[in-house]
């Protein structure tokens, strides 16, 4: 309503000792943001119980004798081998590259891009594991035909999608329905070549449901042309062949146009919700959800990906779960929203923004199926002072989110508007009246709570007012809400399944959901396609653990991955400086852990340091108390840095503050912020903080205490543990500096002004057992890292420091890179690392070739997930056992990667870390020990660093560089967490109308750490 009635047209975390290990899958949600330092891996495509629609018979499980493990088979199925013609490819390949096609370089000759692979690992325990990819089979000769559609005037999301729908339904593709598939954006793949190469189609807009379009629908223009064809024969071709110079420049575009293909299915289906190109989740009555708050639901769907490997294109499905907007009244979802989140109204408006509601006081309309026509509206925002005021009588709004009767509009026949009346009732007199007013006589609907925010779903300029009593949401939209720790929990509870369920709801629902079962592929058989019902199956190892060292050489030998602290000391025990303790109470909140104070905790934990080998003499100062106020950031920030600095101009001026934080949970990220942007940035005084629940209970107190010990030793300089040093190959034999590299970028709802940040660590020495690190801030969602060359050069000036001499060989390991961006980090990062070198390297050392380097992209975000095919290969909680290796079966013989599940997972189905090498100047230049292939001496090291974690007593599923990397970019956000987590959205109401002073640029100074600590692991 254009100020008239509606007639009908989406921080920090606490240090919580050392946890090793993963919970399985990665949430996809954007950048990262706050929460708790949970151990390796978190997320949600793991699955979830409960639920499920059109399962059919796919399989069961087998449970071992005496043990709760169990593995997903097939009825009947004899025991699976991996097919033996593509183990034959894949040998063969690998003989004619050793014919005489060195690495020239670090470079493939094969690819030209990325190195060779210079063979298949052959260490560890061989076995057979299942893994959720699926054979795509295609008809011989196949050549699709590509079109790009460029629509006009410009349309986005739904509107853009619907125009595409539209566009398939005219002439042009008259002779090819069926066999024409898009992906709703700008690319149109068909089997057969249309009528015309380049031609403009007009097409008038209407809605799904409505017979024609309405009277002044809008028309767009859209402009379809040829783009090229592709030969999926050649495609094939050329990953069955064993000829290192054949060459195949389509692959890529081959493989985006079976994508297209294989989406088109899901992506037009009604009762199915596209996110992103390819997760597809089903909003009918029988699907798997469950409830995460008032106003949020978690809804399990499926991935899909098609992709190239030796010898056969496969299809990767994966079970993955998302966050909708719960499908309920409007008004019902806001007081949900007071219940989980408090009355701020301009969060309210943030968690809004562009949620899509069915407006129910109008009379139903039927199209000519006797159809009910939906009324669909758009949230633009609440109710603001500013709206409407370019009209000629512009709305009266009382306050910002006024509810029914502080919300008045002009209420007549206004120039340029339609008669605000009912056909044939008396004409309104022209006068203002509130929303209330308005829905009781006009409707006869008296608006329950006035007091609730009426919402507009015009625009600023021009607003139209709902009430939300009269406004329900449209089931299956995704929500970019952050959850709530208690949200959080029960989304992990749900999506925690394990291997032996996510198998069969791949096979099964997933088929269904994604289109490959009947009826909906026949769609894909149209268009030459089809895909084998069943998994595949793959070589794999298991590496075996190496034993951990710790001082006067105590052993210690893990199980599952796993060890203890107890009777060892730590392999470097550090001193600890001056120190002393801030215990920051909040009363009513922490549960009173002391009532006689901390004191006789804080010397029992002491006690503990010493136990450990830490020289830890007694705090130099008595401890600090400082009261905090619930739910008032302010006066807490404030409290805590005027404590904190009490403690810094004292005389003794103490280095190192143990932290007991009140209690875990929501609103306790702020704490956290305070105290690490204070004690890094600004004052140079390490800390550790501890939940004073946890800390003072004597129930697990003990293990307790030694995973807080862990941090202290690491940050004061210490090495908690190593190994012996012919289980690191390369670096066991000195000269190697080990590197990692992460870039965090701002989530969204973060201030328009947060940067993304880059954080680089990198190894002082061959135990690998400290590993400084620096940050800097960088232009927002930028991935390849701009100042690269600075931040290199301090990790080598570092190592000069420490050892007297620059290392002969650098092992970078890059993370956070998507599969796009592998060939950038070579044109981008890679001369910025040279440039680097090139500075400090003397010309002797630079024409011997020197420094040597590779660089290992680490993998977390894919999809690629393994099962164990018999009991006595998974571990108790079904999957497959840590330390198993997988680089046959689902790779490129082309390529050089393999997929490392290092860890034990602790519940879920566990995810593999991939490991891809973009550049080796190192591994492929040293001969290989005996009875090993260089591809070995890669993928030990790579596994053994993972168990040099130093804050956890676990194998952790990220090599260290990678995830101290991570950390390290986790530890930013702190810093900036009044740009990356704001309390409020950036636009004020005043600003959405008038602009303010541009927001200024984030300085490097505001993640720069304290002299005293930049050479330190202030992150840990």
């Amino acid at each position: 309503m254009s100020g008239r009635g509606d007639r009908g047209r989406r921080g920090g975390g606490f240090d919580r000792g050392g946890r090793g290990g993963g919970r399985g899958g990665g949430p996809d949600r954007g950048g990262r943001g706050g929460g708790f330092d949970r151990g390796s891996g978190s997320g949600f495509d793991r699955g979830g119980r409960g639920g499920g629609f059109d399962r059919g018979g796919h399989g069961g499980f087998d449970r071992g004798r005496g043990r709760g493990a169990a593995v997903f088979s097939l009825p009947g199925e004899p025991d699976p081998t991996p097919d033996p013609r593509i183990s034959k490819l894949e040998n063969d390949f690998i003989k004619n590259t050793s014919a005489g096609l060195p690495n020239i370089g670090g470079r493939s000759i094969s690819d030209p891009k990325f190195p060779n692979r210079p063979g298949y690992g052959t260490l560890g325990s061989s076995i057979v594991v299942r893994t959720n990819y699926f054979e795509l089979a295609t008809g011989d000769g196949m050549t699709l035909y590509r079109y790009h559609a460029e629509v006009q005037p410009t349309a986005k999301g739904k509107k853009l999608k619907r125009v595409f729908a539209l566009l398939l339904e005219d002439n042009l593709f008259s002779g090819v329905q069926g066999r024409v598939a898009t992906d709703h954006k700008a690319n149109i793949v068909s089997r057969e070549r249309l009528s015309e190469a380049r031609t403009k189609v007009s097409v008038p807009y209407r809605l799904e449901d409505e017979d024609e379009p309405r009277e002044k629908a809008a028309v767009y223009t859209v402009l379809v042309q040829e783009t090229g064809t592709l030969s999926v024969s050649e495609l094939l071709d050329f990953v069955r062949s064993t000829n290192v110079n054949s060459m195949y420049n389509g692959k890529e575009q081959a493989i985006q146009a079976l994508n297209i293909i294989v989406a088109h299915s899901p992506s037009t289906n009604p009762n199915v919700v596209s996110v992103g190109r390819n997760k597809f989740y089903p909003t009918n009555i029988n699907i798997a959800r469950s409830d995460l708050s008032a106003t949020l639901q978690v809804i399990r769907g499926y991935y899909s990906s098609v992709r190239a490997a030796t010898g056969r294109i496969l299809l990767n499905v994966n079970v993955s779960h998302s966050v909708f907007y719960k499908p309920d009244r409007l008004d019902a979802l806001i007081q949900g929203f007071r219940r989980d989140y408090g009355w701020n109204l301009y969060a309210l408006q943030k968690f809004l923004d562009k949620v899509r509601v069915q407006v129910n006081h109008l009379p139903a309309r039927k199209n000519k199926k006797g159809q009910h026509l939906q009324r669909i509206k758009t949230i633009f925002g609440l109710a603001n002072k500013n709206d409407g005021q370019g009209q000629q009588n512009p709305p009266n709004v009382k306050n910002f989110g006024s509810g029914a009767k502080g919300v008045e509009f002009f209420h007549g026949d206004l120039p340029g508007q339609k008669p605000s009346t009912k056909p044939g009732a008396k004409a309104a007199p022209n006068r203002y009246v509130t929303v209330f007013q308005f829905f009781l006589k006009e409707y006869g609907i008296t608006i329950a709570d006035p007091d609730l925010p009426v919402v507009n779903v015009g625009n600023r300029g021009n607003p139209i007012y709902l009430p939300a009593q009269v406004c329900t949401v449209v089931s299956g939209q995704p929500s970019k809400a952050k959850l709530s720790g208690a949200s959080t929990d029960a989304m992990m509870r749900f999506a925690a399944r394990k291997p032996f369920e996510n198998a069969p709801s791949i096979i099964g629902e997933g088929g269904t959901v994604i289109g490959l079962h009947p009826p909906a592929n026949a769609s894909l058989g149209l268009l030459g396609i089809s895909v084998t019902p069943k998994m595949i199956t793959v070589p794999a190892r298991i590496l075996a653990s190496p034993p951990v060292k710790y001082r006067a050489n105590e052993t210690k030998h893990s199980q599952s991955g796993s060890w203890n602290l107890m009777k060892i000391k730590f392999t470097v025990g550090a001193r600890i400086p001056e120190w002393s303790y801030l215990w920051l109470p909040m009363p009513g909140k922490d549960g009173n852990p002391f009532p006689n104070g901390p004191d006789a905790t804080v010397k029992g934990f002491r006690e503990v340091l010493v136990d450990n080998g830490i020289a830890a003499p007694p705090p130099m100062l008595p401890g600090l108390r400082c009261e905090l106020i619930s739910s008032n950031t302010s006066a807490n920030n404030a409290n805590i840095s005027g404590a904190m600095g009490k403690f810094y101009r004292h005389p003794s001026k103490p280095r190192f503050l143990l932290v007991i934080i009140p209690y875990k949970g929501d609103g306790t990220a702020a704490i956290y912020n305070q105290i690490k942007y204070t004690a890094d940035i600004k004052l140079g005084i390490h800390t550790v903080c501890v939940i004073g629940s946890k800390f003072g209970n004597p129930r697990g107190q003990d293990q307790y205490f030694r995973n807080i010990a862990m941090k202290f030793n690491l940050k004061s300089g210490g090495i908690n543990h190593s190994l012996d040093t012919n289980k690191l190959g390369v670096i066991g034999a000195g000269g190697t500096m080990v590197v990692g590299i992460d870039v965090t970028h701002p989530s969204p709802g973060s201030a328009s002004n947060a940067p993304s940040v880059a954080g680089i660590v990198a190894s002082i020495d061959k135990q690998l057992g400290q590993w400084p690190a620096a940050l800097r801030v960088q232009d927002p969602r930028k991935e390849m890292v701009s100042g690269l060359d600075t931040l290199f050069r301090g990790r080598l000036e570092l190592w000069l420091s420490r050892n007297k001499k620059l290392p002969e060989n650098i092992l970078i390991y890059r993370d956070g890179v998507s599969e796009g961006q592998y060939e950038t980090v070579l044109q981008e990062e890679l001369p910025l690392l040279r440039d680097a070198c090139a500075k400090i390297y003397p010309a002797t050392e630079t024409k011997k070739g020197l420094p040597r380097m590779s660089i290992i992209v680490v993998g977390k975000r894919h999809h690629t997930r393994f099962y164990p095919i018999r009991v006595e290969d998974c571990d108790n909680s079904s999957n497959t056992k840590n330390g198993t290796i997988v680089d046959r079966g689902v790779t490129e013989a082309r390529n050089w990667d393999f997929f490392l599940q290092a860890h034990t997972c602790l519940q879920g189905t566990a995810r593999p870390a991939h490991y891809f090498i973009v550049l080796d100047e190192i591994f492929g230049k040293r001969p290989a020990p005996a009875g090993q292939t260089q591809a070995d001496a890669l993928e030990q090291l790579t596994h053994n660093m993972c168990y040099l974690f130093g804050r956890a007593t676990k194998a952790v599923s990220i090599c260290p560089p990678a995830y101290y990397a991570d950390l390290v970019c986790e530890r930013a956000r702190c810093y900036l967490a009044s740009l990356f987590n704001p309390e409020t959205p950036a636009d004020t109401p005043a600003q959405s109308v008038a602009s303010g002073p541009q927001e200024a640029q984030v300085s490097n100074t505001e993640v720069t750490i304290h002299n005293d600590l930049k050479n330190s692991m202030f992150y840990i």
